[in-house]
């Protein structure tokens, strides 16, 4: 059996994406990962050889997450597995036999060279974000996420919670600061990766760092060619090209203009482009405009789904709060 030294998880459940061909290819110009998409799909395209998909019910993996926790989980809709995303490595053990590192992945991405952009030295994590992280496989590292994140959250209260806590991430009892209060390693990976703003039509990246978000405005389109993702950003008259380790499509619906995997093509603001010489004229005319009421609505459906849910979690950690505090006054 082939070793990887990379494991990379990628649970998803309903129908598959329409461009999950791009995404499939772009896992296979990365030989050293192995890429496993646990779904209730059925994909009958081709694939690379480092690339598995393993069928499984929602409820078988609420089955296994379960039965891995001696406390009841709530696991109801595959949105929360966000949450348990920083477990996964404790979950699916048995897949990483002889890996130096595991990890989780979105499909709204497409890859370019991941490898160029890792680390020379061993960190213990690497990325802050959610949409491409690695851990080391060590078993130390495996349960880190049951570490105390110094914060009256504890990861116990978030699994067993129907709210979406973002325990992924940043927050204050998040992966991120659970790793900050133990002194464990993180690589700043996503300095390296092309994250676009979701609520802006043209090509506006979001850079983190700090635990906060900045814009990089620009004209830009993207290249994947043979294996590598680069930006193109307009500037005057000239074009400026830049290599990224992948980029990041969140909440966008592109359309594919060609058939097939081609080993090159674009990405624009409209869709996925059967690849042509790109040049100022090309970059300018990709660009879309939205009137400001357009914008407004595009940024409200995304506040319709993202409000309530950060309502839900206020609402279950106030109630968490008030619980141990009537407890710990009982206990007096």
């Amino acid at each position: 059996m082939h070793r990887y030294n990379y494991v990379i998880f990628s649970p998803y459940f309903g129908k598959l994406p329409s461009t999950f061909d791009l995404w499939a290819q772009s896992c296979g110009y990365n030989p050293q990962f192995l890429f496993v998409v646990f779904t209730d799909d059925t994909y009958r395209g081709p694939l690379p050889p480092n690339v598995q998909i393993k069928q499984m019910s929602f409820g078988d993996l609420r089955a296994r997450v379960q039965a891995k926790f001696d406390f009841s989980v709530a696991l109801e809709n595959p949105y929360k597995l966000c949450d348990y995303k920083p477990a996964l490595g404790y979950v699916f053990q048995d897949y990483l036999q002889g890996a130096a590192y595991w990890g989780h992945c979105d499909m709204d991405l497409v890859f370019g060279d991941i490898s160029k952009f890792l680390p020379s030295h061993k960190y213990d994590k690497i990325s802050h974000l959610g949409h491409l992280c690695l851990y080391k496989n060590t078993p130390e590292i495996i349960k880190a996420f049951q570490l105390s994140s110094r914060h009256i959250l504890t990861y116990q209260e978030i699994f067993s919670s129907k709210a979406h806590f973002g325990f992924d991430e940043n927050y204050e009892y998040g992966i991120n600061t659970i790793f900050r209060a133990h002194n464990l390693s993180v690589y700043p990976f996503e300095q390296y990766i092309a994250d676009i703003r979701c609520t802006t039509p043209n090509f506006i990246l979001s850079h983190y760092q700090n635990s906060s978000f900045t814009a990089e405005m620009g004209e830009r389109i993207f290249s994947v060619e043979n294996g590598h993702v680069y930006a193109h950003t307009l500037t005057g008259d000239s074009i400026t090209k830049k290599e990224y380790a992948y980029v990041h499509m969140q909440k966008r619906r592109l359309g594919s203009l060609f058939a097939g995997t081609p080993t090159c093509y674009l990405i624009t603001p409209a869709a996925f482009e059967p690849w042509q010489p790109i040049t100022p004229a090309l970059i300018r005319n990709r660009q879309r405009s939205m009137s400001r009421w357009a914008c407004w609505l595009k940024k409200s459906s995304i506040k319709r789904i993202s409000f309530p849910r950060a309502l839900q979690r206020k609402w279950a950690i106030a109630k968490i709060i008030c619980s141990k505090q009537f407890k710990r006054k009982e206990s007096l």
